[in-house]
């Protein structure tokens, strides 16, 4: 019966994620993100108020909990081009081009370098999806038998570059109020003044002077406080974990025009400006099925804010859409490796303008109490922008207090400064302890 059970609510939950988008699922703590971010099967103790309330049911120690945070960068072709826009005080720039009509000699070889710079940037810019995300992350659980309490962090700030593809042109706006086209290549100037119709209709100048060119600062950073609880049902084929958590949501939206030369470092202090904060309730939802004749493997999925939580803006609600995410876990060589694979079973939205869909998994060997070791990879299927991101961690310590560092990196590279960077990069820290 409860077999069956199951298989009805994971053939509903799929159908669900067929109709559903929501915010992205991010990789948190310390075994999952080295994991290649699987967590449904296999997160347990103080993690599953987060991955999956249902493993409490099956948690390894009576009490352990887990304390960590961290950051993810994601930059996909945004900060250095805002950087090198920073340099140059673009509306100044453009008037002093603009008045030099008369006598194109007067402009300075750097104004004359800078409008070909500006040029070079926007046109690289158009069209693609133009991106730098912050999402800072912590974690702290505490996991009792079979409940659990969390306080969970996960944000996404993002900058994206709107580039209006119809104001791509070079007509500047003298301060007397003359319109004059200009050549970037040739630091030549029309024959002929334009009209103030010319200049609204294509020019870059006006594009950025209202907003047409710009970039959207939008995010969410969210707090969530779980109480989980979970209850495992034994049958003849198997045991059956289902599990809840009921919890506080105290969400801070953010949604701003930024200009389109506000250097990197200096977009956090824009984001600030437009933040709205609210709290509200969310429910999450989680099954796991152990098979009898297969005990070391373990099938789980979870439905994650299944009320669809709103959050306030100045303009409107901000819900979050129903997740659903299934993973597998298991056991090799009596136990001392794990291994764990995780799915998004719904198409998640990002605030950088592209869809979320994980498929990752990895391996964690742990010889003994005091050491750990994990590896994985990950990709989002939805977008390749990412490419594969390979992950990986260790654990070192005592059993009842030990250190945990796990990393994430994207194998496809951007640039910055002249260096290459992954475009996806995540860090994590955590102390871990278990009695």
């Amino acid at each position: 019966m409860y077999v069956k059970h199951l298989v009805v609510a994971v053939a509903l939950f799929c159908f669900c994620a067929l109709c559903a988008g929501a915010f992205e699922f991010q990789p948190l703590g310390f075994e999952s993100i080295g994991m290649g971010g699987a967590g449904v099967a296999s997160a347990g103790g103080p993690m599953a108020g987060y991955y999956n309330p249902a493993l409490l049911a099956v948690a390894k120690h009576p009490f352990e909990f887990n304390l960590g945070g961290g950051a993810t960068l994601r930059d996909n072709n945004l900060a250095e081009n805002i950087d090198k826009l920073s340099k140059y005080d673009l509306v100044d720039l453009f008037t002093r081009i603009a008045d030099n009509h008369n006598n194109p000699g007067n402009n300075t070889q750097s104004d004359k370098d800078a409008m070909k710079d500006v040029s070079s940037i926007m046109n690289s810019m158009k069209g693609g999806n133009n991106s730098l995300s912050v999402m800072p992350a912590a974690a702290f659980g505490v996991q009792m038998k079979r409940f659990g309490l969390g306080l969970y962090l996960t944000s996404e700030a993002t900058g994206q570059a709107i580039i209006d593809p119809n104001h791509m042109d070079f007509i500047v706006k003298t301060s007397g109020n003359e319109y004059w086209s200009y050549n970037v290549n040739t630091g030549q100037y029309g024959s002929t003044a334009l009209t103030s119709n010319d200049f609204n209709a294509s020019s870059i100048q006006y594009a950025i002077q209202n907003n047409l060119t710009f970039v959207k600062g939008s995010g969410l950073a969210l707090v969530e406080v779980p109480v989980s609880f979970a209850q495992q049902f034994k049958t003849h084929m198997g045991a059956l974990s289902v599990g809840a958590s009921a919890k506080l949501m105290a969400g801070t939206v953010y949604d701003s025009i930024i200009n389109i030369d506000t250097a990197s470092s200096d977009l956090q202090k824009q984001f600030d400006k437009t933040k709205t904060d609210s709290t509200t309730i969310g429910v999450d939802l989680g099954l796991l099925f152990q098979p009898a004749k297969m005990p070391n493997l373990r099938l789980g999925v979870m439905a994650k804010d299944i009320n669809s939580p709103k959050f306030k803006t100045v303009d409107q609600d901000y819900a979050i859409d129903p997740m659903y995410r299934a993973g597998l876990s298991y056991g090799l060589f009596n136990n001392k490796v794990d291994m764990a694979v995780d799915y998004d079973l719904s198409v998640n939205s990002t605030a950088a303008g592209f869809d979320s869909q994980y498929l990752g998994g990895g391996l964690n060997f742990h010889p003994s109490s005091w050491l750990s070791i994990r590896a994985g990879l990950m990709q989002n299927v939805a977008d390749s922008s990412d490419g594969i991101i390979y992950t990986g961690g260790f654990g070192l310590g005592l059993k009842q207090l030990q250190l945990d560092l796990s990393v994430q990196a994207s194998g496809e590279k951007g640039t910055y400064d002249g260096k290459s960077i992954p475009r996806y990069l995540k860090g994590n820290l955590a102390l871990v302890s278990r009695w």
